[in-house]
């Protein structure tokens, strides 16, 4: 039984500053995606975003010279390994590491020179879990941070790569992988990690190519709580959290007052408040009977909660998700 997982008072999003709205994983013609780099820009900043992550396959690109005064773009790269095809006991898994490059301390911190544009990372051999540990090594020997990309379209699971160290988020929603395959949900997959002790942040994504049949662009993003636009900032909100995923509703302010959870959001026809720790903790607060939508929802910590998290869902299904919070006792 956990006893005594106290909650701090805390707003997790700084009034003072703007959200900015973003895609972190973005295929380009550099690898098989049907759109420049220029056009994808032009797309995505035409629908309101301000950034995005270019992540051709095994080559690291770096186009900040494009950027503009309301739009950005971090560089990066998805790596992978083989898909174990000859070891048939592995049931043809695979591994995608996302690397984009970090903040400045990052950068000055490796251990060895940051990737060139357009380098080129060849395909790695999979070895099971101390392939992703290998992975996210060398990613951030180069100053970059690490998203585990698509586990579940992967044919992973948290077995697979969970408790390791050297990546900072999960893709808990892929929006190519569910309308290709239904397998772009991972959020069990990241309670299972929460669960188990393992800090890791949650990130929603397009994984956009641009060349299926359905539209697989504008379905997942992050919007990040940040002082301005630039590199810097929108990497330092991204590593302390400070943003909120979603596939449609937004997340206005959550956080922890005067011992409750709490979150403020656009309209939404139920809100979860999901925790780890004992059976029971948690709860749904739901709209009234009669259909109107919610928009703000609290839930009495119990003090047994390992770790909180917020799901805003609307009549849709769409869906925005919070980081977790931890209580003060445990960091």
């Amino acid at each position: 039984m956990i006893n005594h997982c106290v909650y701090k008072d805390k707003n997790c999003f700084t009034s003072d500053y703007m959200f900015f709205k973003g895609n972190l994983h973005c295929h380009s013609t550099v690898s098989d995606g049907k759109y420049s780099h220029e056009e994808l820009i032009d797309r995505y900043r035409n629908r309101g975003y301000s950034f995005l992550c270019f992540s051709d396959h095994r080559k690291f690109t770096d186009y900040t010279h494009l950027d503009r005064q309301d739009f950005i773009s971090l560089p990066g790269v998805e790596w992978d390994s083989n898909w174990g095809i000859e070891h048939p006991a592995w049931l043809a898994k695979t591994h995608h590491m996302h690397g984009i490059r970090g903040n400045r301390e990052m950068i000055s911190q490796a251990e060895k020179m940051p990737f060139a544009h357009e380098a080129d990372l060849p395909q790695m051999s999979y070895y099971g879990r101390d392939t992703v540990q290998e992975m996210a090594r060398y990613m951030r020997q180069r100053g970059n941070f690490c998203i585990y990309n698509h586990p579940r379209f992967n044919q992973t699971t948290p077995e697979d790569f969970g408790l390791l160290e050297g990546y900072t988020a999960l893709e808990i929603y892929n929006n190519a992988a569910e309308l290709l395959y239904g397998t772009g949900l991972t959020v069990t997959y990241w309670d299972n990690l929460l669960n188990a002790g393992c800090r890791i942040l949650g990130v929603a994504c397009d994984d956009n190519h641009n060349n299926f049949e359905c539209e697989d662009s504008y379905g997942g993003w992050i919007s990040v709580n940040s002082e301005n636009l630039t590199h810097e900032n929108i990497i330092n909100a991204i590593l302390e959290g400070r943003y909120y995923s979603s596939s449609g509703p937004e997340i206005i302010q959550y956080g922890v007052r005067d011992g409750s959870a709490f979150v403020e959001c656009s309209s939404v026809n139920h809100i979860s408040f999901i925790a780890g720790g004992n059976v029971g903790v948690g709860k749904t607060v739901w709209s009234k009977i009669n259909g109107d939508d919610i928009s703000y929802a609290e839930y009495k910590l119990l003090n047994k909660e390992s770790y909180i998290r917020v799901e805003c869902i609307d009549k849709y299904g769409k869906t925005a998700w919070s980081n977790p919070l931890y209580p003060a006792e445990r960091g």
